[in-house]
């Protein structure tokens, strides 16, 4: 085969480029991800590539996308004064999708990643699990877009793969948030953290097990807990 100058996929109106898989000669990956709201049923995938000498070529196929029998969550609480406070300083839409989205353009075209990503604390329990559909007051029914990892307060944090610190924010929902960039529009966010640690900056190359922040309960959360969530794009994975 020619080495390729372009190649990309489409699904459900989002384009994901192919990478040059590193140090494997004329082979290509791609992360497609699926939303953990995306709506079941058939989707076409479609395939573009052009080589170096302009050969082009389209490849479609048909891909299923299952109903998945997420968990589901009621009663959800956090203290009547909390919760005003957060809606005296604005609510946003509970998606953390909105604190990477303006990066994903920046995000650099090749991985900054390097082997398996880590737990980025010692998970103690799993205290609320992936796409669990919460119905809780002052929010009222919706998927939660990531893990909550139970940890003692103020424990470290770190970073669950080499990447650049693309976002780091205190918001009403989130508390204290760290976003990385690691390459290829994957993101990690952290959340509620009670400090960040005083030596990472916006910007900062990070190494994985790096420390980032510490355990806390900022934001809306009833607990100390980290929500941790990994996106692709602006997917909730």
């Amino acid at each position: 085969p020619q080495p390729l100058t372009n190649a990309y996929t489409v699904f459900a109106g989002t384009q994901y480029n192919f990478v040059p898989i590193q140090n494997v000669k004329d082979r290509y990956e791609c992360f497609v991800p699926v939303d953990c709201e995306q709506a079941p049923g058939f989707y076409k995938v479609v395939v573009r590539t052009q080589d170096e000498f302009g050969g082009k070529k389209n490849i479609g196929c048909a891909v299923t996308v299952n109903a998945f029998p997420f968990k589901t969550q009621r009663g959800f609480k956090i203290s009547k004064k909390k919760l005003q406070s957060i809606r005296n300083r604005g609510v946003g839409s509970g998606k953390n999708s909105q604190l990477v989205k303006q990066y994903q353009k920046k995000s650099p075209p090749y991985k900054l990643w390097d082997g398996p990503f880590v737990m980025p604390i010692n998970v103690r329990q799993v205290t609320s699990p992936f796409g669990e559909i919460r119905t809780s007051h002052g929010f009222g029914k919706r998927h939660h877009y990531g893990f909550d990892l139970c940890e003692y307060h103020k424990a470290p944090i770190h970073a669950a793969n080499h990447g650049k610190i693309a976002k780091k924010k205190t918001t009403p929902t989130s508390g204290n948030v760290i976003a990385i960039d690691h390459g290829l529009g994957v993101f990690t966010v952290y959340c509620h953290m009670s400090a960040f640690d005083k030596n990472i900056k916006i910007g900062d190359q990070i190494k994985k097990g790096q420390r980032i922040g510490f355990i806390g309960q900022t934001g809306y959360a009833s607990g100390p807990h980290l929500h941790l969530e990994m996106r692709i794009k602006d997917a909730n994975n």
